[in-house]
């Protein structure tokens, strides 16, 4: 679907057949509609006059994958640094704003969701008391999976170069990837509230505060390889105490953080560089084409030269099956 829209024009996609209703912005494409789902790529650069004002009132629930990345501040929570490494979940009625911090701006590929598809979706999650009132997500930024990462790329790619997927295969595959991401959503939220049982509010946000900006120093240099002390020494924290709440705000350790950050990127380069293996490993900061293969393997469970070889994107189902199987008999 191509649609020509002015700078800061918003079409309303929607049909009486189903509750999906999809705001469009000028710099958005949506690659394939149907009932219960609406996919789309965003491409915003920092020039563009819709970057600071951001985006929202959303009008069903949104899942935004991330391809650059970039600080938004959404609804009532302070400003995240999102990259590929997690995913932002917007409410209906969610709005955020943006600040730049990767050149290229906010690239995302989004999901929006059927809202009553969702509540039938989150009928077993934590989520399911919220779902009455459209609030479907319990925060606004959780991590995802290598596989999930993989899973939700190959297909938006899939539909990016016009390959053909039916309705039915579609709707399958987005059931069980959306129902993946938000169930994992879930528990990883449930787990930080069971953390802050006792919350105090000013150490919560000190501690939120320490993590955005290391995350936000390992999204602009995420090829150096930092030491632990040079990073707590910038954030002016204790290695000790940075460690451990790193790894409570993110859900990961700080070398695994880089590391994904790094493998997820590459996705890209395999995709759009003339660069061969060696020179992307060097690119993103690894040691050797070796090193790279290694960590690439051990989180999609390929190589980088099969994913870069594969034209026929005959990996999607693979990636698709290897979700955990949460839909209901």
């Amino acid at each position: 679907m191509s649609m020509q829209l002015d700078a800061c024009e918003t079409k309303i996609l929607s049909d009486p057949a189903t509750d999906l209703v999809v705001n469009v912005l000028s710099y958005e494409r949506v690659l394939k509609r149907t009932l219960l789902f609406a996919v789309g790529a965003a491409r915003c650069p920092p020039t563009h006059p819709l970057f600071k004002h951001g985006g929202g009132p959303q009008r069903c629930p949104y899942i935004d994958f991330m391809r650059s990345s970039v600080i938004r501040t959404i609804d009532k929570h302070g400003p995240a640094v999102l990259t590929p490494n997690c995913a932002n979940f917007q409410n209906i009625g969610s709005t955020y704003q943006r600040q730049m911090l990767d050149e290229r701006g906010d690239f995302n590929d989004w999901i929006a969701v059927s809202p009553s598809l969702l509540a039938e979706l989150s009928a077993d999650c934590a989520s399911s008391s919220r779902a009455a009132d459209g609030m479907f997500f319990e925060k606004a930024v959780a991590p995802i999976t290598p596989v999930q990462y993989m899973a939700q790329r190959q297909i938006m790619d899939m539909l990016i170069n016009n390959v053909h997927v039916s309705d039915l295969a579609f709707d399958e595959y987005l059931v069980r990837l959306v129902q993946s991401v938000v169930s994992n959503a879930d528990e990883y939220w449930q787990k930080q509230i069971k953390r802050k049982s006792s919350p105090r509010p000013r150490c919560e946000l000190h501690q939120r505060d320490v993590v955005e900006a290391v995350k936000e120093r390992l999204a602009k240099e995420f090829w150096i390889n930092h030491s632990l002390a040079d990073l707590a020494g910038d954030a002016h924290c204790s290695t000790s105490k940075l460690v451990r709440i790193f790894r409570i705000e993110t859900g990961m350790s700080l070398h695994a953080y880089q590391q994904q950050f790094r493998i997820r990127t590459s996705l890209q380069l395999l995709t759009d560089s003339p660069c061969d293996l060696t020179g992307i490993a060097a690119q993103l900061g690894f040691a050797n084409h070796s090193h790279f293969s290694t960590v690439f393997r051990r989180l999609f469970g390929i190589t980088p030269s099969k994913f870069r070889r594969d034209p026929s994107f005959g990996l999607v189902k693979q990636f698709v099956e290897t979700l955990p199987n949460c839909v209901a008999a």
